[in-house]
């Protein structure tokens, strides 16, 4: 392989040296209440195709791509301490959905072509496995705070998007 095709695509370089660590892929979509797990099959550097199987039982799959995009995370574990862990997130990223039988599916993506890419969503914050907490006091501290609005989902087992309204 030429250097040139080798750093063609810089995105599926970042995903490259990410997979060479223990990893875990997640799919996430703003409207649903919790992370598919996904592996990744096929990365081609110089084109950015990334081709990711699903096992999925459900039937709403679908609504995990959003005007034909699909959003991760890539986690991966960096040195001996399980803190310390690197995170790259892509947002609507464009992808195809093939099933490929009742509960597996396939999405072939297109990485972009950079990795800045401009964003017109609001924060996201995630919340600790262990916080006990009820949503009405999460509201009313999202209401004081200037920077939040009222007016979105809590789930402390997930992450939850803030968007201004």
């Amino acid at each position: 392989m030429s250097v040139s095709a080798l750093y063609k695509n810089p995105s599926a370089n970042v995903i490259r040296s990410l997979l060479q660590h223990t990893h875990e892929l997640s799919i996430y979509a703003k409207d649903m209440p919790y992370a598919l797990k996904a592996h990744i099959v096929e990365l081609n550097l110089s084109t950015g195709r990334l081709v990711l199987e699903v096992d999925y039982a459900g039937s709403d799959i679908e609504d995990y791509l959003v005007n034909g995009g699909v959003s991760f995370d890539l986690e991966a574990l960096k040195g001996v301490h399980a803190t310390e862990r690197e995170t790259y997130s892509l947002s609507s990223v464009a992808a195809n959905l093939i099933k490929m039988d009742s509960a597996l599916y396939r999405l072939e993506c297109q990485l972009p072509e950079s990795v800045f890419v401009q964003e017109n969503r609001g924060a996201r914050y995630a919340f600790p496995l262990f916080l006990a907490c009820r949503p009405a006091s999460i509201s009313k501290f999202i209401c004081m705070n200037s920077t939040f609005r009222p007016g979105c989902a809590i789930y402390p087992w997930a992450v939850v998007w803030l968007t201004s309204i």
